[in-house]
């Protein structure tokens, strides 16, 4: 973990979705993190109040990538519009990593990975970084075809890999019952990992753990400020 703040350079920013940008940085001091974690991205030029200067995010580069990659969906806020602003000279510091929502990759039992719209950012750096032996089942839940960010990237590495599947489903899950049709791997022996908004991500728990999924077998990362499928 950095114990001071890096100073990252943004190298690249571009549109991977519907409303959505990926953001590569490069910094100079040495950053080990594990698939799944997040990093926290300051601002401290923004003018407005300090809590608004500060954001989360998870990182999509794997832990093997020379650079730095985030994605997040955009809007109007002062920190999202200065961060897509290719002329904005404020000061970034960047902390972390940070968080535990990890995949146990000595997993011998079914794995299920649940992506509510960019939730999907943690499991991308997971699939980059490479897979237990257990069979993975990634679940994406988004609002529309077009908002799929990363979409080309995960089937073709699905299609390479045969313990890996993938599935696109549109719209809220509604029932227990509809999630074990889509996930007939999800048992109670399966971990289970699920990310994306606030309400989807308690919404999907509560299905998942109707399933006969233990608590301690599921782990979240809830990506709060963002509608339920955003």
């Amino acid at each position: 973990m950095l114990n001071a703040p890096a100073t990252p350079t943004i190298t690249a920013r571009r549109r991977i979705a519907d409303d959505t940008v990926e953001l590569k940085m490069r910094i100079d001091e040495p950053f080990e993190f594990l698939p799944g974690q997040y990093l926290e991205l300051n601002l401290p030029d923004l003018p407005t109040d300090p809590p608004f200067r500060v954001r989360e995010f998870s990182l999509v580069s794997a832990p093997t990538e020379p650079e730095l990659t985030i994605a997040f969906r955009t809007s109007s806020s002062l920190y999202k519009q200065a961060l897509l602003d290719p002329s904005y000279e404020g000061r970034l510091h960047l902390r972390g990593p940070h968080g535990i929502f990890t995949l146990n990759e000595q997993a011998i039992q079914p794995v299920v990975l649940i992506a509510g719209g960019i939730g999907v950012a943690p499991f991308v750096s997971m699939l980059r970084h490479g897979l237990p032996m257990a069979p993975v089942t990634l679940l994406r839940l988004e609002s529309s075809p077009g908002r799929l960010a990363y979409g080309p990237e995960i089937r073709a590495l699905a299609k390479a890999n045969p313990n890996l599947n993938v599935i696109e489903q549109y719209g809220r899950l509604q029932a227990s019952r509809q999630l074990a049709a889509l996930v007939p791997a999800l048992t109670p022996e399966t971990q289970v990992l699920i990310a994306g908004p606030l309400g989807m991500t308690g919404h999907t728990r509560a299905l998942v753990r109707e399933l006969g999924v233990p608590p301690l077998s599921i782990k979240l990362e809830e990506f709060t400020g963002y509608p339920d499928l955003d």
